[in-house]
């Protein structure tokens, strides 16, 4: 719209509308005082040819207001007219600015509104990990309290395997301190030797096998079988049983027992047998585990010499075991 061109003021009490101040003026110019009404009558009184004169009546108030809207009429439609005559492109301009200033509203809007729907989400989200971790707090403080009484109750049924495992270790300590003695003062064959050598590997495989049974048993969260029977392998101790050890020195790495030729000759079972009987002390007096396997390999035979491997593997767990002692464990 147009502005209005014709202002008033009311001095002291702030603006007037334009029409208010047309009105208090038009109403003062009504109140005439009486030395203005006796001047008026001398005027009247005057020269005849005055008279004959025609004075213009003066502009009334509604006169004035209709003057007055009609030039602010005349202004409206000037702007009009001047918007209304702008270039297409300068009022294509302005619409597309009108409605993309419109289409970043309506976006901000609607970024606002995801913002707050995706901050609610994560809030709620939020508490439920909160909750849960609370949840998980107190699980695993309870699965903590359970697996420490259970380790303790363990350590108890596994005391009397470890003071087996250490009584057992010391043993075979001091046989070793024994053997290298009596081998420092000549005392002991070849054929002695070579034994203990075998029975030094089966103690120390034993003692291995019983360290992996207490390690396994007492890790509660251990998923590993517990190897009380061991599988025959290349790490289980090894012996040459053969008619002529001359025959065998030189490269050789392990011990070779000595055996009657007629042995050799009668197969695996007579050989097993033999060395149980060779073995039988050592276990007897806690060295090595009194319940083994014994695994003849196949024989090789050369220039009227018998060569084959036997290897001892416990099946108790490489515990020493008392004599009365015939079931194995339960695994």
């Amino acid at each position: 719209m147009g502005k209005e061109r014709v202002g008033g003021n009311n001095s002291g009490q702030g603006p007037m509308s334009p029409w208010e101040g047309l009105a208090a003026s038009s109403t003062n110019d009504g109140e005439q005082q009486p030395d203005e009404i006796e001047a008026h009558e001398d005027v009247q009184g005057g020269d005849e040819a005055q008279k004959e004169q025609e004075v213009a009546a003066p502009m009334t108030f509604d006169d004035l207001r209709r003057t007055v809207t009609a030039m602010n009429d005349v202004y409206r439609e000037y702007n009009d007219e001047k918007r209304n005559t702008k270039p297409d492109t300068q009022r294509r301009r302005e619409e597309i600015l009108a409605h993309r200033a419109e289409r970043l509203m309506q976006a901000r809007k609607e970024f606002d509104k995801r913002c707050r729907i995706i901050t609610e989400a994560a809030s709620a989200r939020l508490k439920q990990i909160e909750e849960s971790t609370e949840d998980a707090r107190a699980y695993a403080q309870k699965l903590a309290l359970i697996k420490e009484d259970s380790s303790k109750l363990m350590g108890e049924v596994m005391a009397p395997l470890v003071a087996a495992d250490k009584a057992s270790d010391e043993t075979l300590r001091q046989f070793i301190s024994d053997f290298d003695e009596r081998q420092e003062r000549g005392e002991l064959i070849p054929d002695d030797m070579q034994l203990s050598d075998f029975v030094i590997a089966i103690a120390k495989r034993n003692s291995q096998q019983r360290k992996d049974i207490l390690r396994i048993n007492a890790d509660l969260e251990c998923e590993e079988a517990t190897p009380w029977v061991a599988e025959l392998s290349e790490a289980s101790p090894v012996a040459y049983v053969t008619n002529d050890c001359e025959a065998l020195s030189g490269s050789r790495q392990r011990a070779a027992l000595q055996l009657p030729p007629v042995v050799l000759e009668l197969g695996e079972r007579a050989i097993e047998g033999y060395i149980r009987r060779m073995l039988e002390p050592y276990a007897r007096e806690g060295i090595i585990s009194s319940r083994y396997r014994v695994h003849v390999d196949e024989e090789s035979y050369y220039d009227g010499v018998h060569i084959r491997e036997v290897r001892i593997e416990s099946n108790c767990g490489g515990f020493v075991l008392s004599e009365g002692t015939t079931n194995q464990p339960d695994s």
